[in-house]
């Protein structure tokens, strides 16, 4: 199974974020295969979830087990950081229920 690792690597939050989300729903795409995404922190779960709500359809029952909600509007002037991730994801109406 191929693995492919994103970095820092200087490309706009924008554009990182469609990267992402693109990758994940080529994988949802391939069948059996099924997306196993590991990140450093929670600004990787914006893109999935958005990939896997749009692949699928329609928004997704998220539950998330964290010390913190990472629903900032914005961290240190980031709309898309660790903080932001699941504002973002509730914005865009990607979840249909979010426990935390």
């Amino acid at each position: 199974v191929p693995i492919q690792e994103i970095r820092d690597c200087g490309v706009e939050d924008d554009r990182l974020m469609h990267v992402i989300s693109e990758s994940v729903k080529t994988v949802m795409g391939e069948d059996p295969l099924r997306p196993l995404v590991l990140g450093g922190d929670h600004s990787i779960s914006y893109p999935v979830v958005r990939a896997v709500s749009e692949k699928l359809g329609g928004p997704v029952d998220i539950l998330h087990l964290d010390a913190h909600p990472d629903i900032y509007d914005a961290f240190e002037g980031n709309t898309y950081s660790h903080a932001s991730s699941f504002a973002r994801i509730m914005e865009g109406g990607y979840a249909r229920r979010l426990l935390q």
